[in-house]
């Protein structure tokens, strides 16, 4: 016989509650403390030293080429804490932030900064004002000054992206070449093709070009690319070439026979554990 059930009704459940947030602000940008006085007289050292040394390396015949009419300087951050990259690029003087490189062993966030001729005190000014105003309240461009650690001349080093192994020595090798580019695009292209061919490095015909950036290709050494850098103000960064695998996939049958046999002589087999060659056949399993 069936059982008569009455339906189930909720009623007088819900409650008005006012809502309330309970988000709390974010944690600040990591920056270090420091004394201001004392950081302010470090950092004026570290940008006169590196002022100094750039003008010591630059021949009189470099100076007269008019590739390059600034400097370029590499900004480090403290270990562990950030780097206020905003503050280092100012558009309307022509300072220009370069590149961006973290140091992931050791936590450190470096940047490279152009900076043009007659606009040297720039920096020098802000870090006066930093310390001037460190005893009126909180020192003016405190958290951009206490981020920097140090300030050095930029060098090959400043501008490779990638593994510092796979950076050329004394044996020219084939690397890309990122161009900051302007509305000047083409002229900036001419020039950098006219010093290359100065300093006799050979220069791929074929570029890459995207935003404010141009890719080119040149085999060069170390030396080489130092030399790039004294004369050229627009390089943003350096790069290892990739090998293109188009090269393989365009031989004939027999040119990839040549190159896999090449490869199995140079290849050691660890045959000692065979299980992982030959996994074993399930019992539910049968050959005929």
């Amino acid at each position: 016989m069936a059982i008569e059930k009455k339906n189930i009704f909720l009623s007088d459940t819900m409650k008005h509650y006012d809502y309330k947030a309970q988000g709390k602000p974010g944690p600040g940008p990591r920056i270090p403390q420091r004394n201001p006085v004392q950081h302010a007289e470090t950092l004026k050292k570290e940008l006169f030293a590196a002022y100094k040394k750039h003008d010591d390396l630059t021949p009189k015949q470099i100076a007269a080429i008019k590739y390059k009419d600034g400097i370029c300087l590499e900004f480090s951050g403290q270990q562990a804490h950030e780097l206020m990259l905003k503050s280092l690029e100012n558009m309307s003087t022509g300072i220009r932030l370069q590149n961006v490189r973290v140091d992931a062993k050791n936590d450190i966030v470096c940047a490279t900064v152009f900076i043009p001729n007659g606009k040297k005190s720039f920096f020098v000014n802000r870090i006066d004002k930093y310390a001037e105003t460190a005893n009126i309240g909180k020192p003016r461009y405190q958290n951009f000054i206490n981020s920097i650690e140090k300030v050095k001349l930029a060098v090959v080093e400043s501008f490779w992206t990638g593994k510092t192994e796979d950076m050329p020595k004394e044996v020219p090798l084939w690397c890309e070449v990122w161009i900051q580019t302007d509305k000047d695009e083409e002229k900036i292209d001419t020039v950098f093709s006219d010093m290359c061919a100065n300093l006799q490095i050979p220069i791929s015909n074929k570029s890459i070009q995207f935003p404010e950036r141009i890719v080119k290709l040149i085999r060069a050494n170390k030396k080489q690319l130092a030399e790039i850098i004294k004369r050229f103000a627009h390089i943003a960064e350096f790069r290892r070439m990739e090998e293109p695998t188009s090269f393989f996939e365009d031989l004939n049958g027999d040119e990839q026979k040549k190159w896999i046999d090449d490869l199995l002589q140079h290849t050691v087999y660890n045959l000692t554990d065979t299980s992982t060659l030959y996994p074993p056949i399930s019992s539910g399993c049968s050959f005929a």
